[in-house]
């Protein structure tokens, strides 16, 4: 065989063993893509996967949650002080991509239930002290700083509710490997003065501790509706409960519970005239309301119903008018139409008599109610905060 039939064989053998690797190395290549695709799903998701982390580790381990209960036990005459103490903790972790992050996070202290009373004068039994990352607080809205016997902190001793501790407080992370961790510390000491505390005694405060990434409190407002009540507003946090709601009185009524919707809730005598009008409640347009009055009657004159109807005295039109009996526990509902002018004077309007009756008649109508929603819920201490945002809850009475 000569030279050149030599170097022919040569390239054959060559081109052969190159389409022999290429087969192999598409057969490795589909095993391996087939195996990939079983484990991840599919597989263009794989192909457009970075492998860079951009999301931060931003984590909250809140500790375990504060509890105070004296007892003769543990509150021994001449005894050591009462501790409860929480290690909370905030970490941080910037993602891979950028290898730095600033987040900012909240912070409160729910006392959720506490029955604790003072048992000498003012003078503080339990105290709050709190250290953050940047050192002990020494100032919170609301409460009072305290030096006791070597001990420091706020003075919750009858405090109930939610107490915000720092808004926007803030964490940094220069690193996607090493974790940035602030420590908190959270510690309730009951002091066992050298008087006579036994009125605590099996008496319980139970806590949470709450960090959380967004602005959680709302403010609740008390609206009496007509009575009198001695707390205006309280603190909640959105997903708690409301804890102690106060109770407010009303001269010949019996609280009925705090509600969602307000009820206007009046007593009157009309006017004697067919055509004398009364505005029962002030209304706004595409909304429906519940009217319900105790007692309707005709004091003289002659009508067997009355007129009850939607007015807007600035444009001086009226609608949704209807007839209702007189008599007792009268219940109906009447809707404010959507093309009113919401800008304007619009109420709901009673008259005495209709169409067609004796004009010099008395009517008195007693215990006029009006809400916007006879099903609104109803709201306990131990509810859970469902409303976003401030929000007001009104008195409904019984007379």
């Amino acid at each position: 065989m000569n030279t050149i039939e030599k170097i022919k064989n040569n390239k054959t053998l060559m081109i052969l063993l190159a389409l022999i690797l290429c087969v192999l190395l598409v057969i490795i290549a589909r095993i391996t893509y087939a195996y990939f695709a079983t484990q991840i799903g599919d597989p263009a998701t794989v192909q457009i996967r970075s492998t860079a982390d951009t999301v931060d580790e931003f984590k909250f381990v809140e500790g375990n949650q504060l509890s105070i209960q004296a007892t003769p036990a543990t509150l021994p005459e001449n005894g050591s002080n009462l501790v409860s103490t929480s290690n909370p903790k905030v970490t941080l972790l910037a993602n891979s991509t950028t290898n730095s992050a600033t987040r900012n996070y909240y912070v409160y202290f729910n006392i959720t239930s506490n029955d604790f009373q003072y048992t000498n004068g003012t003078n503080p039994e339990i105290l709050l002290s709190i250290t953050s990352p940047n050192g002990v607080i020494t100032s919170l809205n609301g409460l009072t700083y305290h030096t006791i016997n070597g001990v420091s902190g706020f003075d919750v001793t009858t405090y109930q509710g939610l107490i915000t501790i720092a808004s926007g407080f803030q964490i940094t992370s220069n690193s996607s490997t090493t974790k940035t961790t602030q420590n908190w510390t959270f510690t309730l000491t009951y002091l066992n003065r050298d008087y006579d505390q036994s009125a605590n005694f099996n008496h319980t405060m139970n806590t949470k501790t709450i960090f959380s990434k967004d602005d959680r409190a709302y403010t609740v407002t008390f609206d009496a509706n007509g009575g009198v009540v001695n707390l205006a507003n309280k603190s909640v946090i959105s997903g708690s409960t409301y804890g102690a709601l106060p109770e407010p009185t009303k001269s010949g009524y019996s609280f009925d519970g705090w509600y969602s919707n307000k009820i206007t809730d009046l007593t009157m005598t009309s006017g004697t005239s067919q055509y004398k009008y009364t505005a029962i409640a002030k209304v706004v347009p595409g909304t429906t309301y519940n009217v319900n009055i105790g007692s309707a009657s005709v004091t003289s004159g002659s009508a067997t119903q009355f007129t009850a109807y939607i007015y807007d005295s600035t444009g001086v039109t009226g609608a949704n008018s209807k007839l209702i009996n007189f008599g007792n526990n009268i219940n109906f509902n009447i809707t404010c139409p959507e093309s009113m002018d919401p800008t304007h004077n619009i109420n709901i309007l009673i008259y005495s008599g209709k169409s067609g009756s004796t004009s010099g008649i008395n009517t008195q109508y007693n215990d006029i109610k009006v809400s916007t929603n006879d099903n609104a819920s109803n709201y306990l201490g131990s509810s859970l905060v469902k409303m976003s945002g401030n929000h007001t809850l009104y008195a409904h009475w019984t007379n």
